[in-house]
């Protein structure tokens, strides 16, 4: 299949046909392997899980019923949040009415319902619980009581610096919800408990708490402008040596070889070499040391010379 480019299109409305026609084959055709064979079944209601579409799909829809919904409903919430498919709503209606809109919601369509928690004293949205104390909101982290903190194991096959960003990222997230130091550090210790049972060094997760209790939490949820900087990703296949196929990546940059997808690229306005970063995927240490054997040997055969006597 080839891939058009935006200006060998001859216009949006035949890619709008295309892209429609692509939709309807990912929603509607299923590939299903059952008994070591494949099966194509076809999707009559919803979408498969897993469809990198799916979630793209199902805000479309619940948008639209959302908002249909809230239209003809006989009472209304004094706010409706929605984020996939988890809805904060606030109610200052009577209780009898809460009652009568959410059974209209339950019976506004055939497959869509509703669960619903009603509380007077806490609101609890996505992983958030939050608490009216003294005329103050109080913020808290919230698991689900089926959470069973399942985290990547060390044991894992990631490169190293997985490993030291798992502590941090769940104790930032922790710094971010928590909106008091108690809080943080009760959290953070059950934190501490859960990664260790999954394995992971105690001073190692104790350090990650440690410096995010030091950060200011405004700081931390405050939006962070991120710089425009368009990079490719690029993959490297196994190779002995990494230095040199870098260096052959930096060459063909700046000789601009543009007939090569890496030259092309950084030679585009707004691009350069220092925009490149580069991540080893995988390390093979036997590989490498049969390299090394290898170019050891062919070194040894240059430098032995047999002298006749």
């Amino acid at each position: 299949m080839r891939v058009l480019r935006p200006a060998e299109r001859s216009g949006t409305e035949d890619s709008t046909e295309s892209l429609t026609k692509l939709l309807e084959h990912i929603l509607k055709c299923n590939n299903f392997m059952f008994n070591g064979e494949h099966y194509m079944y076809l999707q009559i209601n919803g979408t498969a899980m897993g469809t990198k579409m799916a979630p793209s799909y199902a805000n479309i829809f619940m948008g639209r019923l959302e908002r249909n919904l809230l239209l003809k409903a006989p009472f209304r919430p004094l706010s409706w949040l929605r984020f996939i498919d988890d809805i904060e709503m606030k109610w200052v209606e009577c209780r009898d009415r809460l009652e009568e809109f959410i059974s209209f919601a339950n019976s506004f369509h055939q497959s869509i319902k509703f669960t619903v928690e009603i509380s007077d004293s806490e609101n609890i949205f996505l992983d958030t619980t939050s608490t009216l104390i003294g005329g103050k909101i109080e913020f808290n982290l919230h698991t689900k009581p089926t959470d069973s903190h399942l985290y990547l194991m060390p044991t894992s096959c990631h490169p190293p610096h997985t490993f030291k960003g798992v502590p941090k990222g769940l104790a930032t997230r922790i710094r971010r919800i928590c909106s008091s130091s108690a809080l943080y550090q009760k959290e953070s210790d059950l934190l501490k408990s859960h990664l260790c049972k999954r394995g992971y060094k105690a001073n190692t997760v104790q350090t990650a708490i440690d410096e995010m209790a030091e950060h200011d939490r405004q700081d931390l949820l405050r939006y962070k402008q991120k710089d425009n900087i368009s990079r490719v990703p690029l993959y490297i296949g196994e190779t002995g040596d990494l230095p040199r196929r870098i260096n052959n990546h930096r060459s063909t940059i700046k000789t601009k070889k543009i007939n090569e997808p890496v030259g092309e690229h950084f030679n585009l306005e707004g691009h350069k070499w220092e925009d490149m970063t580069v991540v080893v995927i995988d390390h093979k240490p036997r590989c490498m040391d049969r390299y090394s054997e290898k170019k050891q040997g062919k070194v040894l055969d240059a430098q032995v010379e047999v002298i006749p006597s």
